[in-house]
């Protein structure tokens, strides 16, 4: 590894490739909720891995992250029967909303854990 960001961008592919792997398991074919949870719990563990999913979606399309989560979704899109004319749009949309909800979510559970037992939410 020369650096940091080849060292991020290879755990990047391995917590990805963890993820989706278990999601191979999860169940047959059109279980779009598996791909997501299985990228969300990835996340969750790893609160670097959204927006590193995202950098590398972004400058690099055709990196492998980037292409098994589209392969991933988009078999799962098809599965779900969406017209031909529609996967791109309906895998891209996933595509990025799946990275950055998980995000919000895994920061939102960091700020509530950090919180105490007896802290007034409402405040």
């Amino acid at each position: 590894m020369a650096g940091r960001s080849e060292l991020l961008i290879a755990a990047t592919g391995h917590a990805v490739a963890t993820a989706l792997s278990e999601e191979a398991v999860a169940g047959p074919p059109g279980r779009t909720h598996d791909v997501a949870l299985c990228l969300f719990h990835a996340i969750e563990r790893h609160p670097w891995l959204a927006p590193q999913v995202t950098a590398q979606i972004s400058h690099n399309p055709a990196a492998p992250v980037t292409t098994r989560i589209v392969e991933t979704v988009g078999r799962q899109v098809c599965a779900l029967g969406v017209s031909a004319s529609s996967w791109f749009t309906a895998t891209s949309a996933l595509l990025h909303h799946i990275p950055g909800a998980a995000g919000q979510n895994a920061a939102h559970r960091a700020r509530a854990s950090s919180l105490g037992p007896g802290t007034d939410r409402e405040a």
